[in-house]
């Protein structure tokens, strides 16, 4: 069982922005509770920070099974969603920047490149 202690101590790590040792301590208190919702939320928030959708989908949708009256989780579980959709979106403006970018560099490659 966690602690209050341990619990703002995990909360400071992440609100300063260390997700990567908040991880590291989550991961070491769920061996001995794998179904405690709370350390599944807080390492859902923790990936989220790195900007792991998929990992804080994850996590988080595992909390809310576990506690599905949470409307916090639920929240959280839409907005990952959300965001990873974003990501989603921008990995795929990128990609169609870095094409024109290359047909721009190497024009022959322009009727290659609509192929794809």
């Amino acid at each position: 069982m966690i602690n209050k202690e341990e619990l703002l101590a995990l909360d400071d790590l992440i609100l300063k922005g260390r997700f990567k040792e908040a991880i590291t301590k989550i991961e070491i208190m769920l061996n001995d509770d794998p179904d405690n919702p709370l350390l599944l939320e807080k390492l859902g928030d923790s990936y989220k920070g790195l900007g792991d959708y998929d990992q804080a989908m994850s996590y988080h949708s595992h909390a809310y099974q576990l506690d599905h009256d949470n409307n916090i989780l639920k929240d959280k579980l839409m907005e990952d969603i959300h965001q990873k959709g974003d990501a989603d979106e921008n990995k795929k403006a990128q990609r169609l920047k870095e094409k024109k970018e290359l047909s721009d560099y190497f024009p022959f490659l322009e009727k290659w490149l609509k192929k794809k």
